[in-house]
C-alpha cells in the first residue's frame, strides 16, 4: 500500500481506535495523538503557565502520563478532555510548586537579614540600659 494512503488512513482513526491499537502493541500510533492535540494543549497550558519552555515540559509529562496510564481513562468523556485534564492538573501542580519555592526563597532572603537586624537593635537597646 502507498505510504501516503496509509498515513491518511491512520489520521482518520478515532482517538479510541488509536488508543485501542496502541494498547494492542502499535505504540508508534501514539504519535498521532500527540500531533492531533499539540496545538490545543499548548494553548491551554500557556493560558495557565505563560512560559513557553515550562509548558513544553508539562506537555511532555502529560503525554507520558497518558501513555503510561491508559487504564485510568474511563470513557466518561472524550480522550481529548481527559488529556486536557491531565495537562491542567500538571500546570496547576507546577504553579503550586513554583509558589512554594518562591515563598521559601523569599523567607531565606528576608529571614536572615531581619534576624540579624533584630539582634543588632536588641544589642543597642541593651547597651543603652
Amino acid at each position: 500500500m502507498n505510504i501516503a494512503v496509509e498515513d491518511r488512513q491512520k489520521q482518520q482513526l478515532s482517538d479510541e481506535e488509536i488508543i485501542s491499537r496502541v494498547l494492542g502493541g502499535e505504540n508508534r500510533l501514539y504519535e498521532l495523538i500527540m500531533r492531533r492535540y499539540n496545538a490545543m494543549l499548548y494553548r491551554v497550558g500557556m493560558s495557565i503557565v505563560s512560559n513557553d519552555a515550562v509548558i513544553e515540559d508539562i506537555m511532555q509529562v502529560t503525554y507520558i502520563k497518558a501513555y503510561e496510564n491508559p487504564h485510568t481513562f474511563e470513557n466518561r468523556s472524550s480522550f481529548s478532555t481527559w488529556l486536557t485534564r491531565i495537562l491542567i492538573n500538571e500546570s496547576l501542580h507546577h504553579l503550586k510548586k513554583s509558589k512554594q519555592n518562591m515563598i521559601i526563597e523569599l523567607n531565606n532572603e528576608t529571614h536572615p537579614d531581619s534576624r540579624s537586624e533584630e539582634r543588632r537593635v536588641g544589642k543597642e537597646c541593651r547597651s543603652r540600659w
